[in-house]
């Protein structure tokens, strides 16, 4: 594992000057914050030797850059577990980073919502997650620079970030909502029944992805915040008429805002 890092950020490092400050993960969305990237080194996934690359994500990609003046990587496509990565492989992007110099993470997600006081274009910033993906990227054989994986989850949602980002959000004058979420192995949308549960344990939302860049930063000893965009509801009522178009759709919708939320976040972190 150690080598494919040191490989990977070797290669990068020929590529681009950059040492990023901060990390952006997200998925293959939120153009509009890639647009606004300083003079951008785009890295496709495919290009980068010993990189796990899948099929299915195909377009992926490091870019890095500055937006308001600090360097910065964004991470543009994750490796999800249900495309088929190796549980170790989907901690490759932010190992690298790690070994890159950036100590400071902030991740993305879109996700939907279990609780009342949610509603479709709400942000929230987590605060705590339930891991109910039967997995975790730190299960397996490997090593990297002597950590052990025995991290403590529980501090990694830092009680001074999540104030932090709350102060962002008043400046631009909206309520950022406080959420616990969920995770599933997805791709698959859940059941009435896995719906019914959620809610049972107090998550607020739910998704596939973002609870494993929580347990590689945690893992990595980063400086972690997490954001969620709600794109849909979910109740035991809706479960079939969640359709992926119109999750794209919220998320073209919130491109815009959401964004500038970002780069304020990214200016100030």
């Amino acid at each position: 594992m150690e080598k494919a890092v040191i490989k990977i950020s070797e290669y990068i490092k020929k590529q681009t000057d950059i040492v990023p400050e901060i990390g952006i993960m997200t998925g293959k969305y939120f153009n509009h914050f890639v647009e606004m990237v300083e003079n951008p080194v785009v890295i496709k996934y495919t290009d980068i030797p010993d990189f796990p690359t899948l099929r299915a994500d195909k377009e992926g990609c490091f870019i890095f850059g500055k937006i308001k003046n600090r360097p910065i990587a964004i991470v543009h496509g994750r490796l999800h577990g249900y495309y088929g990565y190796k549980q170790g492989e989907i901690l490759l992007p932010m190992m690298v980073l790690h070994y890159l110099g950036c100590r400071k993470i902030i991740s993305n997600t879109s996700a939907g919502a279990l609780s009342h006081r949610m509603k479709v274009g709400d942000v929230a910033v987590i605060t705590d997650h339930i891991n109910l993906s039967g997995t975790s990227p730190l299960i397996g054989s490997f090593s990297y620079s002597n950590k052990h994986r025995f991290s403590n989850v529980s501090d990694t949602y830092s009680k001074e970030n999540i104030a932090f980002a709350k102060k962002i959000a008043k400046s631009m004058h909206f309520k950022l909502k406080k959420a616990v979420i969920m995770q599933f192995t997805g791709p698959t949308q859940e059941t009435r029944a896995e719906v019914n549960l959620a809610r049972m344990l107090h998550a607020d939302v739910m998704g596939f992805n973002i609870i494993t860049d929580t347990l590689c930063a945690s893992y990595l000893g980063m400086n972690y915040l997490a954001l969620v965009l709600v794109t849909n509801y979910n109740s035991a009522d809706s479960v079939n008429t969640i359709r992926y178009d119109d999750i794209q759709y919220n998320l073209k919708c919130a491109d815009k805002f959401y964004s500038e939320f970002l780069s304020k976040l990214v200016e100030k972190f």
